[in-house]
């Protein structure tokens, strides 16, 4: 905890259930069924932990 109390440096939080502020949903990919135009964005939980392999030029 002492980690996470530097982290915050004196902020004030809110701490919450995390089903209070979002839904965790399948495990095993998304069907296209899920996904629609409109509403709430998610992230996929492997967008966050792959690499695309993108190259940084410097000039």
């Amino acid at each position: 905890m002492n980690f996470l109390k530097r982290l915050l440096d004196g902020a004030a939080v809110e701490w919450k259930p995390l089903e209070e502020i979002g839904d965790l949903v399948r495990g095993n990919g998304l069907p296209k069924t899920d996904f629609t135009e409109s509403g709430v964005p998610a992230i996929h939980y492997g967008q966050i932990y792959t690499y695309y392999g993108l190259q940084h030029f410097s000039g």
